[in-house]
Parts: C-alpha cells; sequence; structure tokens
C-alpha cells in the first residue's frame, strides 16, 4: 500500500475532496458514493465503506445484524461489546 500525504481545505459546508490517487488506492469508481468516518486518537480515519451484504467491521457476509445505519456479524456484535 503506497502513502501518501495530502492537505486539503474544507468549503463552508465542511466538504473535503479526496484526493484522486487515495480514490485510486481504494479501487473507488465514479459511481461509488460511500465513505465511513471515525475519530482515533485525535485523527480522522476514512475508509471506504463496504457493500451492506457484508459486515461493515471485518466484512464477513453470515450473521448480519443491523446495527444502525451498519450491517455487523454477529462476531464483531460480541467483540464491541466485550469491549464496553
Amino acid at each position: 500500500m503506497m502513502q501518501y500525504l495530502f492537505s486539503r481545505d474544507a468549503d463552508g459546508l465542511g466538504r473535503l475532496v479526496i484526493p484522486k490517487e487515495i480514490r485510486d488506492e481504494w479501487g473507488m469508481t465514479d459511481t461509488d458514493r460511500g465513505v465511513s468516518m471515525y475519530i482515533d486518537n485525535g485523527k480522522l480515519v476514512l475508509m471506504k465503506q463496504k457493500p451492506r451484504d457484508s459486515c461493515a467491521a471485518c466484512g464477513s457476509q453470515e450473521d448480519l445484524w443491523e446495527v444502525g445505519p451498519a450491517m455487523l456479524c454477529q462476531s464483531c456484535i460480541k467483540i464491541a461489546a466485550g469491549n464496553l
């Protein structure tokens, strides 16, 4: 995986453009729209969204449950519950 360093300004609505190099690395096409994001130790982490027919955390397609806007498998739900 190549590493890039980019700096972008947000527009007045807080939107950022994901650089083409990153979209290419992710294999994003013009029809891909979903990006998941979270804060980890003060860093904004972006991830290409997985299809809703798989677990958002691990990609499994078995034992899926709808958790808010995401799908999670039983194994990841158990791991998350154990970390509470």
